[in-house]
């Protein structure tokens, strides 16, 4: 089996990261290097943190640390896409139909009417 090379072309870059939700310490000094085209899997039992990690390099909850994401030149890329999946997802009740049917709750009440 042929073995792929990251491109080297870009990298996420996390330096302690931390997170607190009030006084509870979620994720403390965690650091991470990670390149395009390489496989990353984080892995850890429930309520670990995996979901606060990936949320902090999304952006979406507070953290203190750096998350860097580099080009090949090393310089901040201007835009990157990070694709993500909720375990849950939250849809307003007023959402159109089509909507709705993306969610297991949702699924699960069409397929009992």
């Amino acid at each position: 089996m042929d073995e792929k090379k990251a491109c080297g072309l870009h990298c996420t870059k996390i330096n302690n990261i931390s997170v607190k939700f009030g006084n509870d310490v979620i994720l403390k000094n965690v650091s991470i290097h990670i390149h395009c085209g390489e496989l990353t899997v984080i892995i850890g039992r429930n309520g670990a943190g995996k979901s606060t990690l990936l949320k902090a390099i999304l952006g979406e909850v507070e953290h203190k640390g750096n998350i860097i994401f580099t080009d090949e030149k090393d310089n901040l890329t201007k835009k990157i896409k990070i694709g993500y999946v909720p375990q849950k997802l939250n849809i307003e009740k007023h959402m159109p139909t089509t909507c709705l049917l993306y969610t297991s709750d949702a699924a699960d009440e069409a397929r009992s009417v």
